[in-house]
């Protein structure tokens, strides 16, 4: 169809697209040699809405009702021995279109009761209430009730947490205090479990230091906020590049964020191990890429190797470990190998751990949106395990009428040679967000044992009552602690400044009784091989980045690696980029002092500042761009909609400027593919018709 994208090629990988007569995509197909191809099948209703989509690993369907809300979900695996795994689950809603009950696959129903205009005031389980919210006069939580339980926060008047008091058993409390410098970065987090943890940054609001207690950690960073060792750094936490940089002549580098180094100077100091943002090494541990900048070798200090594998869309596939890097050629077995699977979204579908010397491990995820809902954990044996489960009336699959009757679990394990299913947990989540509040917990229990027709045995299996426990979180949605029924400590975690579980135990110095494998809003935890998966791509804890690069390209900013300029005021839950929903977002215009043209910017920067320090924070305080003189600020807004009217001012500004053409932009801002176009444009159109929407109005400096 003319006008939309037919094929793109990046290096030898190529990807396809096609479309059918209204210019909605049918099909996805991206190929590279060397890599397992991806191809995506894509349906809609009548009405245009998306129907099904579908891959060689995954088939998701849905269901809308009239007013245009997902009724149903169906998610349909196929896993690595051969069978499958079907998921379905339903949802309700009120006049307003807020949802009120979803029925989970294993027919329990979770519901939301609400107030006003769909504030949510408590949450429950077939009609038994697990979580009660009491809320201020601006709707923040204030207080929580969970089984007898109580948690209390504070805020201080411009909303940021400021106190949280957790009720336990016997009268005990977990209590925590946090404190903001004048420039809204945390400095402190004083906590009756780990003491207090202290925080200092640079001048561009990244970490330089968390000390605690236990552990003093110091950081240090190079031109493009990659971390480097601090040894290599100065007294003031910058590296030699860094200093030189901001220093450097005009043309050293290129002006656009996500461009390289164009020029380098024979008297520049080495612009540390992670040139390009290719971090090659980093405390002894090398690191080595691919052609399209995927991690793909990981060698630490005593010689245990990993090596990842990716599919053409750059997802993981696979990972394995070695004593020893292996020679090239060498097929020897691994003494870890982990393997992934996704849906047409992009949501891991299951993962399969082997070891050496222990029974492999297949874990199937359950999708609500981009919410985990629930996982399924099955242990490999030589003996063939049968699952059955006890009907209920209601049909299973809402597309067939004379399907079988709803299972008492996701599905019935029947045939599945070589697995012993081992627990069930199914999680909760706050409203209208990532922070885990709640999980149920049940494992398998053999029940009975046969003898088959075809001379073998096999067993029943039932999954036990569940346990239900409670996370507790800090100011950005991170479980500290996790909480049984009766208020009793099962799960404290102990983290590093950048999100690595130093160490979990039951708050007793005795083995946690449960798990947690939530980390940083969106984060979670492979303990086979330590990254965190976060929805998009895997995160490293050990290097506080990414694996691969953002996959929303140059929208990810001039670092495609980096997580966050500091761990203590970001979240990135889809592992795209920090959440705009708790970001200063500006506008600016200023002359480009090589072209004499105008450029117009956009920028933001975690937390509530002023425009200026914004400004700062993109360059670095280094205006050589423009002449040495800072360019002027035409609009500042924070949260979300302030990014939106920031992002379309930008564009609206560019074209009123004459596009191209008449600026010193090298590409449009929100150009036609972008899919927020038309929200930022009509954001921006509100403001400049007299609405705010999120800012503090146009001006200029």
């Amino acid at each position: 169809m003319a006008g939309h994208l037919a094929e793109m090629h990046e290096g030898e990988q190529v990807t396809r697209f096609r479309r059918d007569s209204f210019g909605r995509l049918l099909k996805r197909t991206t190929e590279r040699p060397g890599m397992p191809s991806v191809k995506t099948d894509f349906t809609y209703d009548a009405l245009g809405r998306l129907a099904r989509a579908a891959n060689l690993d995954s088939e998701t369907r849905f269901h809308f009702n009239a007013a245009d809300n997902l009724v149903a979900e169906i998610q349909h695996h196929q896993l690595p021995n051969g069978s499958e795994y079907r998921a379905v689950t339903r949802h309700t809603y009120d006049a307003l279109g807020n949802r009120e009950t979803t029925t989970l696959p294993d027919g329990q129903t979770l519901s939301w009761l609400r107030y006003g205009s769909g504030h949510v005031h408590a949450m429950a389980l077939d009609q038994q209430e697990l979580i009660g919210f009491e809320r201020d006069d601006l709707h923040r939580e204030v207080r929580r009730h969970h089984r007898g339980r109580e948690t209390q926060l504070r805020y201080d008047p411009v909303g940021r947490l400021i106190g949280q008091e957790v009720h336990q058993a016997g009268g005990r409390k977990i209590q925590r205090q946090w404190h903001y410098a004048e420039n809204g970065l945390l400095t402190a987090i004083d906590d009756n479990l780990r003491g207090t943890t202290r925080y200092g940054y640079d001048p561009l609001g990244r970490l330089k230091s968390a000390i605690s207690p236990v552990r003093e950690e110091h950081f240090a960073f190079d031109p493009a906020g990659n971390l480097v060792d601090p040894q290599d750094a100065g007294d003031d936490g910058t590296t030699a590049a860094t200093r030189w940089r901001q220093e450097r002549p005009r043309d050293a580098f290129d002006h656009e964020p996500h461009e390289r180094i164009r020029v380098d100077y024979p008297n520049a100091p080495k612009l540390s191990p992670a040139m390009g943002n290719l971090l090659k090494r980093y405390a002894g541990t090398h690191y080595h890429y691919d052609d399209f900048g995927n991690l793909q070798r990981r060698i630490a200090p005593n010689g245990e190797t990993w090596e990842y594998r990716y599919n053409a869309e750059h997802r993981l596939i696979e990972a394995s470990r070695f004593a020893q890097a292996p020679a090239a050629g060498d097929d020897s077995t691994p003494l870890t190998r982990a393997r992934y699977a996704y849906d047409a979204l992009g949501r891991r579908t299951y993962k399969h751990v082997e070891q050496q010397g222990q029974a492999s491990e297949l874990t199937v995820f359950t999708w609500d949106g981009d919410l985990l809902q629930s996982e399924e954990r099955f242990q490999g044996n030589m003996q063939v395990s049968r699952a059955f489960a006890l009907p209920e009336l209601e049909p299973e699959d809402p597309e067939r009428r004379f399907s079988l009757p709803r299972a008492q679990r996701q599905q019935m394990l029947t045939e599945i040679p070589g697995i012993i299913p081992q627990r069930r947990v199914v999680y909760l989540f706050e409203p209208d967000s990532f922070i885990p509040a709640a999980k149920l917990e049940a494992r398998y229990e053999a029940v009975a044992q046969a003898t088959g027709t075809q001379a073998y045995g096999f067993t029943l299996y039932q999954l036990a009552e569940p346990a239900l426990y409670y996370f507790q979180t800090d100011h950005l949605g991170t479980p500290l602690e996790v909480t049984d029924s009766d208020g009793q400590l099962a799960w404290v975690g102990h983290y590093r400044a950048w999100g690595k579980l130093e160490k979990a135990n039951d708050g007793n110095n005795r083995q946690a009784s449960t798990e947690n494998p939530f980390r940083f809003q969106g984060q979670y935890h492979d303990p086979e091989t330590g990254l965190h998966y976060n929805r998009h791509r895997y995160y490293d804890p050990e290097i506080g980045r990414f694996t691969t690069q953002d996959p929303i390209g140059l929208l990810g900013g001039e670092n495609l690696y980096q997580y966050a300029p500091n761990p203590t005021g970001w979240v990135d839950p889809l592992g795209l980029s920090g959440s705009p929903a708790t970001a200063t977002h500006i506008t600016y215009q200023g002359i480009d002092a090589t072209t004499g043209k105008p450029y117009i910017g956009y920028a933001s920067m975690q937390g509530q500042h002023t425009a200026e320090e914004v400004l700062n924070y993109r360059y670095g305080g280094n205006f050589e761009r423009f002449g040495g003189q800072a360019p002027d600020v035409l609009y500042d807004g924070y949260g979300q909609a302030g990014k939106n009217t920031a992002r379309g001012l930008e564009q609206r500004s560019f074209e009123k400027l004459g596009g191209l053409e008449g600026t010193a932009n090298k590409q449009n801002p929100v150009g036609p593919n972008n899919p927020r176009r038309d929200d930022y444009l009509a954001s921006a159109d509100e403001h400049m018709n007299g609405g705010r929407n999120g800012g503090r109005c146009c001006r200029r400096r």
